[in-house]
């Protein structure tokens, strides 16, 4: 019986996670994702997401004397944690443009909840 070294073990990794990203093509809607897809997402990008989404909450935190002043905590709060977390916990596995609610990654991220506050008052005031 050979012993795999461990330096070894990390190549072969490194190697299947390669492989991975090629074999990941973006499910449609009518298409399941493939295993390479839900593979790269569980070992790579849940983690690197969970990561930043722990570092943009603290960076919220640690901003909060700032924004709440000033009046941008509600932008701040969205940027910096609703979405970092919604992307890393809302999606299928293997799936990395729309949401388990359907919405699309993109269109998510489009309105901030102060940008439509504003577009409802300029609609409300009967502006063009």
């Amino acid at each position: 019986m050979t012993r795999i070294a461990p330096r070894s073990r990390c190549y072969r990794l490194a190697l299947l996670l390669f492989c991975c990203a090629f074999l990941a093509a973006p499910a449609t809607a009518d298409k399941q994702p493939n295993a390479g897809a839900v593979l790269l997402d569980v070992l790579v990008a849940r983690p690197i997401s969970l990561a930043v989404a722990a570092g943009s909450t603290g960076l919220f935190v640690g901003t909060m004397a700032l924004t709440v002043p000033i009046g941008v905590s509600h932008d701040a709060a969205y940027w910096l944690m609703a979405a970092p977390w919604r992307y890393t916990a809302s999606r299928q596995p293997g799936v990395f443009d729309r949401y388990l609610d359907g919405r699309d990654i993109r269109g998510f991220a489009t309105e901030t909840p102060r940008a439509k506050r504003i577009r409802q008052r300029h609609e409300a005031s009967g502006h063009p």
